[in-house]
């Protein structure tokens, strides 16, 4: 079939340094074309240094192999105020071509569906710093109870363990001052110019 997206997924920390290396190599130049301000070295030590208990990378290719965009989804376990919690985060990108027509947020669904079945008494969160705010209105268009809100007040609970998370991932201040962003040198490349 002409045109067909195809999808490649790698376990990243079930496989060794050099296949990772390789495999990092061709997840920059995608997300290169994707993100200025991405920094190669600060997304290799994320991803060979990681203090991340599992980290899935999809790629999405046309027929001819070449990348259009990436998933990429990370586990961690942190002990917060005593206990376990099971941090989940993610990256995605897709070439402005490819943005409505292909979507990252069933990948990452899946992802955390599969674990908390296998898990289902393990306590969750998922805890991400949009670049682009369509991702977050993605997110709430689905889902009943994100945090922050336009329309719920955050529990003071959750605004404690935003805080510990900020500092855990060392997230600087966002320019805004606001306790609910992060500063992010990406920015998403909306058109080819």
């Amino acid at each position: 079939m002409k045109n067909e997206i195809l999808v490649e997924t790698f376990r990243l920390t079930r496989i060794d340094k050099d296949q990772r290396q390789k495999i990092l190599d061709r997840f920059f130049t995608i997300h290169q074309k994707i993100f200025s301000g991405a920094n190669y070295n600060k997304l290799r030590k994320e991803i060979l240094e990681t203090r991340a208990e599992d980290i899935t990378l999809t790629l999405f290719k046309k027929d001819n192999y070449d990348d259009v965009g990436f998933c990429i989804l990370y586990r961690y376990t942190i002990i917060y105020e005593g206990r376990s919690l099971t941090v989940f985060r993610s990256d995605a990108g897709l070439l402005p071509k490819y943005r409505h027509n292909l979507s990252t947020l069933s990948i990452g669904l899946s992802y955390i569906l599969k674990y908390k079945l296998c898990h289902p008494f393990k306590e969750m969160i998922y805890f991400e710093c949009y670049v682009h705010p369509s991702s977050y209105h993605l997110l709430h268009k689905y889902y009943s109870l994100v945090y922050p809100s336009p329309i719920l007040e955050m529990p003071e609970k959750y605004k404690n363990v935003i805080s510990h998370l900020r500092q855990y991932f060392s997230l600087k201040p966002a320019l805004s001052g606001s306790e609910f962003c992060a500063f992010s040198d990406w920015v998403t490349i909306e058109h080819d110019q």
